[in-house]
């Protein structure tokens, strides 16, 4: 979901969800983590056949082609879509620039760095946004 707040300021939200019944390949599981879920834990970091995640983000222009996002972000993988527990959610918080090269397409590079629990964290560079 997209809102526009004033001008070019915008909020984002997205919820990314994963359930899984009976034996699926270990590549097929959830992962939770990487540059487009929960940004701030690396790509399968957490994995299991159920995932539920949740993630905000400011993006708001900053200087000709510049604009910068703030986002936050939760989640979890369990075994069992009964075994989430809202305690056990893993949290992210992070910023990034960006920078829109094709102004007609609305396309930008964007440089994220993100913070997850338990001294987690990463940074990506990536053509389009994370959703």
């Amino acid at each position: 979901m997209y809102r526009s707040l004033f001008g070019s300021h915008v909020l984002a939200l997205q919820t990314y969800d994963s359930f899984i019944s009976g034996e699926a390949p270990f590549q097929m599981l959830g992962m939770l983590g990487g540059s487009y879920w929960m940004r701030g834990y690396y790509l399968g970091r957490y994995r299991d056949s159920n995932m539920i995640t949740a993630q905000v983000e400011y993006r708001f222009p900053v200087w000709w082609r510049f604009g910068a996002v703030g986002f936050a972000g939760a989640g979890d993988v369990a075994s069992d879509a009964g075994k989430f527990r809202i305690d056990r959610f893993k949290h992210s918080v992070g910023c990034g620039v960006r920078f829109m090269f094709d102004r007609r397409e609305k396309i930008n590079a964007r440089l994220d760095i993100g913070f997850g629990s338990d001294d987690n964290a990463g940074v990506y560079a990536m053509v389009l946004e994370a959703f």
